[in-house]
């Protein structure tokens, strides 16, 4: 036997194809992030439009900035004090 023949006889780097576990989860993924740069986007515009444009800033703005940054990490009173610690 040569050396690029594994011991079933298959060419190394040869094996089954991915099952179609894999190709749900990189399809998952991608759309999370297409979900996630689309609601970056749509943050970004409404607090465009209501400071640059209509010059309001309401307390719901602020509840959805707090959503959003929740969305992207699970505890953002933590990053916040861990912020306010290292920048004294």
């Amino acid at each position: 036997m040569d050396n690029s023949t594994a011991s079933d006889g298959l060419p190394f780097g040869a094996g089954p194809p991915p099952s179609s576990d894999y190709h749900v989860e990189r399809s998952v993924f991608g759309w999370g992030i297409a979900m996630s740069i689309l609601s970056a986007t749509a943050v970004a515009a409404r607090f465009y439009t209501r400071a640059r444009i209509r010059h309001v800033l309401g307390v719901e703005d602020y509840f959805i900035l707090v959503a959003f940054v929740r969305l992207f990490h699970p505890n953002p009173v933590a990053s916040c004090e861990a912020l306010t610690r290292n920048s004294f």
